[in-house]
């Protein structure tokens, strides 16, 4: 917890900054994609806009969207898909971000870009893979539970089913470090993660639960702040105010720090990950050149030796 506390102290606001200034990009992205979309799509909307939003009531919506042709459906189905990769890259960017500010104590903006670029797919096939084998876990407990009679042994089943998927869990969060971290592929990466249990199981979890705390610390203190003028302008009397001064503080305030717990929970797991985790992971793995050397040269005891510093010092 310390450790993600400095990290913040030194990196937080470029951190903060590169995250918003990616978001403004992202939302940039998807209005014009939008835009160009309906102007292909129902030209008679920046003529009418009024008149076309009037007669999207929500008790006729049931029967637009059955109606609608199919150059729509695809035209949503891209602009999901198009979303998705967005939320990736802005996960991915804020990861990579905080990779280089953990082992390598140095922050450039164009490390945001970077990692947003290259990793979205390959997080994607990391989550999907994970999300199989949850599903797949879920599914086979319940059948289980479903034959074995009432009593002690449904217990068990239930609490064994339980472990299976804390560990998948942590198995899940955990892919996406070890990728970044050792320039490792979709499969080795969730290989590692595997690994990862029968190592260090007990850090692992740890780790998932210092950043949900911390996660949950930093959304509660987000939330009071961001409802605090509209609270106190209530005893003023005037409910108007209240609503416009304060309704508009608070959401200027969380579009512009609604980031911070998601960038907390990060931080925690790769600094626990730098400084707990990676050695006694890769300790046996003579083939991974970005293996740092134990050294007390960087602020986690995992920053990379003189002899592959140069080397390291290319994003990933």
């Amino acid at each position: 917890m310390r450790e993600t506390l400095s990290l913040l102290n030194r990196h937080g606001i470029k951190l903060w900054f590169s995250t918003f200034l990616g978001g403004l990009v992202s939302i940039c992205v998807l209005i014009t994609f939008f835009a160009i979309s309906i102007r292909m799509i129902a030209p008679s909307f920046f003529s009418r806009p009024v008149e076309t939003l009037t007669a999207l009531r929500t008790d006729a919506l049931p029967q637009i969207l059955t109606q609608v042709p199919p150059i729509w459906k695809t035209g949503l189905e891209i602009l999901s898909a198009l979303m998705l990769l967005l939320i990736l890259f802005l996960l991915c960017g804020m990861m990579g971000s905080i990779r280089e500010a953990t082992l390598h104590d140095c922050f450039s903006v164009s490390h945001f870009f970077y990692y947003g670029m290259r990793y979205p797919v390959r997080i994607l096939l990391m989550l999907l893979i994970h999300a199989i084998l949850i599903g797949m876990t879920g599914w086979g407990v319940t059948q289980i539970a479903e034959v074995v009679p009432t009593g002690l042994g449904q217990i068990v089943v239930w609490i064994v089913g339980g472990l299976l998927l804390l560990g998948l869990a942590v198995a899940t969060v955990h892919t996406p470090v070890i990728s970044m971290v050792e320039k490792k592929g979709v499969f080795s990466a969730v290989g590692h993660s595997f690994r990862l249990l029968f190592l260090q199981g007990g850090t692992a979890i740890l780790s998932l639960l210092y950043a949900l705390i911390l996660g949950t610390l930093g959304v509660t203190v987000l939330t009071m702040i961001t409802v605090c003028p509209w609270f106190v302008l209530q005893f003023f009397g005037d409910q108007t105010i209240a609503n416009i001064i304060g309704g508009g503080f608070g959401g200027l305030f969380f579009s512009l720090f609604h980031m911070i717990p998601t960038m907390i929970m990060i931080s925690t797991l790769y600094t626990r990950y730098a400084r707990l985790i990676r050695i006694k992971l890769f300790e046996d793995d003579t083939e991974n050149e970005w293996l740092p050397e134990p050294t007390d040269s960087r602020p986690y005891g995992g920053g990379w030796s003189n002899r592959n510093r140069l080397g390291s010092r290319r994003p990933g």
